[in-house]
């Protein structure tokens, strides 16, 4: 329910559905509603399922850069670098591409990701359903494959993140990393492409992959 309100902008927040009362409904109201119900009372000691929840670490970070990109393929990969947490869920904003499609880059296997974009805020969220987690990482990975349609401005930027999620249900430090990709060949900008074709997930793969395939497959 909480990513088809995400990925459709169509629900104000309210008491119900908002349920760190920031007044938005965001992907770490996913991942509370999700807490909830994949943990519930540990032994009646603790109660995940009382809201409003709204907790911030300052002693954890994580950073977003744009980790490589193909103009042919009209892909831009993400990377997280989260060294000391796990992660549960991300949202984040991109400048300068209409988004087409976006696909996980985490092993499913680990993190079986409900991943999804909002064409109008331009933004990328992400968590999974099940009891599972982006584990950290001494060094940055990546995280999801951007598929755009259009590229619409002379830089192409992580212009947002809105949030990165901790295991336990509460958010930390953010920022973003790295530069924007400003080498955008001539006469790009503005131009309609084509859908990207296939991609393996992960790739290589030892056991189970995800294969994405394009909408004009």
């Amino acid at each position: 329910m909480y990513m088809d309100i995400i990925e459709n902008n169509s629900f104000p927040a309210t008491t119900c559905n908002d349920l760190n009362n920031d007044s938005i409904v965001s992907v770490y109201d996913a991942v509370l509603a999700n807490w909830c119900m994949h943990t519930g009372n540990n032994n009646g000691q603790h109660n995940h399922c009382h809201f409003p929840r709204n907790i911030f670490n300052p002693s954890d970070t994580a950073s977003l850069s744009i980790a490589q990109w193909d103009f042919n393929q009209q892909y831009i990969d993400i990377a997280m670098h989260s060294g000391y947490t796990d992660v549960k869920g991300y949202q984040f904003e991109m400048h300068g591409i209409d988004i087409q499609s976006v696909v996980s880059m985490v092993n499913p296997v680990s993190f079986p990701a409900d991943i999804r974009y909002n064409a109008s805020t331009h933004e990328v969220f992400a968590l999974s359903p099940d009891d599972s987690l982006i584990h950290r990482n001494p060094n940055s990975q990546i995280i999801c494959r951007i598929y755009y349609s259009n590229i619409t401005d002379t830089m192409i930027c992580i212009s947002h993140i809105r949030e990165i999620v901790k295991s336990n249900a509460e958010t930390m430090v953010t920022y973003v990393d790295g530069n924007c990709i400003t080498n955008i060949p001539a006469g790009m900008i503005t131009a309609v492409v084509p859908s990207a074709a296939l991609a393996l997930i992960p790739n290589p793969a030892t056991d189970k992959a995800l294969l994405h395939v394009g909408k004009n497959i």
